[in-house]
This record gives C-alpha cells, sequence and structure tokens, in this order.
C-alpha cells in the first residue's frame, strides 16, 4: 500500500466556531499528486443545534450548495467523527503533512466536534 505524504481536510459549516456547526467535511490522502485514499460526509448535527432561518445559516447552505433536506438526512456528527478519526489514524504516519483549506477556522471548528 502507498503511503501518502499529504492529508487535505476541508470543512462546511453555518458560521462561525463557537456559534456554527460542521454540515459537511472531506478528507484527501494524496502521494506525489495522486489520490490515495478519501472521504466525504455531509453531517446531521444534533436536534436543536442549527437555526434553520437564521439568515447566516441560510447563507452558509447556499455558499456549500447543500439543502436543509440533505442535513437532515446526513449521516449523526459522532459517526463522521469516528470516520474521519479512522481515516486519518489509517494515513497520519510519521512525515505525513496535514492540511486544512482554512486552518485557523476549520481547527477551530474540527476542536468543537464531539
Amino acid at each position: 500500500m502507498v503511503k501518502p505524504t499529504h492529508i487535505y481536510i476541508d470543512t462546511e459549516t453555518t458560521g462561525f466556531p463557537g456559534k456554527g456547526v460542521v454540515i459537511q467535511i472531506g478528507a484527501i490522502a494524496m502521494d506525489d499528486g495522486i489520490e490515495i485514499d478519501s472521504m466525504e460526509s455531509i453531517c446531521n448535527p444534533p436536534p436543536n443545534t442549527i437555526s434553520w432561518d437564521d439568515k447566516g445559516v441560510q447563507k452558509a447552505l447556499s455558499i456549500n450548495k447543500l439543502t436543509r433536506e440533505q442535513v437532515e438526512a446526513g449521516d449523526p456528527i459522532e459517526m463522521v467523527a469516528i470516520r474521519l478519526r479512522d481515516f486519518l489514524q489509517r494515513h497520519a504516519i510519521d512525515g505525513v503533512i496535514l492540511h486544512a483549506f482554512n486552518n485557523n477556522f476549520d481547527g477551530g471548528m474540527l476542536e468543537t466536534w464531539p
């Protein structure tokens, strides 16, 4: 099995750390520009954590090209967190470089995860 040299993570959210929640996450393990493995999930946060009528939430859904129905049909966020952990454990070896699309933002959001 080819070992990755880089792992890229990106989140889509309903707002900022402390207020918003993660509604989608993706990760790609790559070696020399070649995709080795990937995971992507739409996350269904716990009940009552999203105010669907909030204009910021509506804007976030529009920007991320997601609907309320897609988010509500997504996997529970706890399952997605386990899936991401397993993905990282499979690929995060010595020397691999971890990238986040917007590290300060995504890191803050991931710290609030289950």
